[in-house]
């Protein structure tokens, strides 16, 4: 069977100057896959499913999913942790990880975040 090709993230933050962001809201965005890691057309994606952890030492939630067509979603409020994304299948089969988005919180001013966008890590 042919494994999903996985996704890369981006990062829209309101308020941003140079990698900050206002603590009220950000959208991650992405290009859905259209080939699987084989090279075969991708012709069965069923959604898009959204993590978030706390902390790299800590497992990965479901934060909400999207369908097929959909290309980015506003996260309100924002949670400092990390963010990734997975493409799934009809059949149920999920893409690996996508690269991670990570949020920080600067102390001072607290209402001001890092954020920044890793690349993809291959297995």
């Amino acid at each position: 069977m042919p494994r999903l090709v996985s996704l890369a993230l981006t990062l829209v933050l309101w308020g941003c100057t140079v990698g900050l962001a206002l603590a009220s809201q950000m959208t991650l965005a992405w290009i859905n896959p259209t080939t699987n890691e084989d090279g075969s057309v991708l012709t069965d994606l069923a959604a898009i499913i959204l993590y978030w952890r706390a902390a790299p030492d800590l497992p990965w939630e479901n934060i909400g999913e999207v369908g097929p067509t959909v290309t980015s979603v506003l996260v309100k409020p924002v949670h400092v942790g990390e963010y990734i994304a997975r493409s799934r299948n009809v059949p149920g089969r999920e893409s690996v990880d996508s690269n991670v988005v990570t949020i920080t919180r600067r102390p001072h001013p607290a209402t001001i975040y890092d954020a920044i966008i890793h690349p993809h890590q291959e297995e």
